[in-house]
């Protein structure tokens, strides 16, 4: 091993440490800069640091992508929910502490239920709750109740890239569900029979979900049936939106 005095232009005179190959003609390879090895590991750090935001990014992104959340609430969040009525901050202080409990409550099976007027800010806090757990690494997926009710029927079609049952897993799977416009749309036996599969799916195995609807409870009784509706609220309980539209605000 050799030592000699060497300067470096950025960081001024250093000991340099030698070292010999032990081949060829014992050529002495010198150590580098203490300071630009400094500077190259703290460079290679930041640049591990940025791919890894990046990657960060890109999965959140497809995450949030394939969580079908319309363009409308993207920019969504519950920090930007516009409070004015004091059962507004009571219902933004619950969806805020669902969000900072939800590792327990995944396990759980505790479900959002919002019922209210139109405009209310129902699915803005739904989907604000459902991007924050996607933040923090949970599957979310967004559908209106007729959007859900049309995937199953297209199923049954041959040429449907999927069957029933792996849509109903789909549904039933998934970390967090939100069914928006939830309620009566027909008086069809069959949706009524899908839609208690979904919510039997999601209780069996715990999931929870969030269902948003302008219907009164009575009528969301009457739609599900009392049984089905026990398993909505067993753990949860209906919020109600009930001060003035935004739209008709503006």
């Amino acid at each position: 091993m050799h030592q000699k005095e060497l300067t470096c232009e950025s960081h001024g005179d250093y000991v340099a440490t030698g070292f010999v190959l032990p081949f060829g003609k014992s050529k002495v390879i010198w150590s580098k800069c203490p300071g630009c090895e400094q500077e190259e590991s703290a460079n290679a750090l930041e640049d591990k640091k940025i791919k890894e935001a990046m990657l960060r990014q890109d999965t959140l992104n497809r995450a949030i992508s394939s969580a079908n959340i319309p363009s409308r609430f993207l920019q969504k969040t519950l920090e930007n929910y516009a409070v004015n009525v004091d059962n507004q901050q009571t219902i933004l202080n619950h969806a805020k502490k669902y969000v900072e409990n939800f590792d327990s409550i995944s396990k759980t099976g505790e479900n959002l239920l919002f019922g209210g007027f139109p405009g209310t800010g129902k699915t803005h806090i739904a989907i604000s709750v459902a991007k924050s757990i996607i933040i923090n690494g949970y599957s979310a997926l967004y559908l209106q109740t007729r959007e859900a009710l049309l995937m199953l029927r297209a199923s049954w079609n041959n040429k449907n890239e999927e069957s029933e049952n792996e849509v109903m897993q789909k549904f039933c799977s998934v970390d967090f569900l939100i069914l928006d416009e939830f309620g009566p749309s027909s008086n069809s036996e069959i949706d009524r029979s899908q839609i208690f599969a979904i919510i039997d799916g999601r209780y069996r195995n715990c999931k929870p979900s969030a269902f948003i609807t302008n219907h009164k409870k009575a009528e969301i009784i009457d739609f599900v049936g009392e049984r089905a509706f026990r398993r909505l609220t067993e753990l949860s309980a209906w919020k109600v939106f009930d001060w003035k539209s935004f739209n008709a605000a503006s």
